[in-house]
């Protein structure tokens, strides 16, 4: 059973962003921890769109740490 999952993020807005909702939506009442809880060097985001590097990022992350993690990537798309 699951009891503690990761934001895999050093961006401290997105951090608190996902914290708050993922404490809104946490009816198993997990432990979240952040990358900031680890010694663990950033992963170079290489994806060609967000949903790519938001998938390298968590697999990176999960596989390296052997616990579930959660990333978001996002940001602006300029003509």
């Amino acid at each position: 059973m699951i009891n503690e999952i990761v934001i895999a993020t050093n961006n401290h807005k997105k951090l608190q962003e996902l914290k708050l909702l993922l404490e809104k939506l946490n009816p198993l009442h997990l432990k979240i921890k952040l990358l900031s809880d680890f010694e663990i060097d950033d992963i170079q985001e290489n994806g060609k769109t967000f949903e790519e590097n938001a998938s390298i990022k968590a697999s990176h992350y999960a596989n390296k740490l052997q616990q579930p993690c959660i990333a978001d990537d996002s940001g602006f798309c300029i003509n």
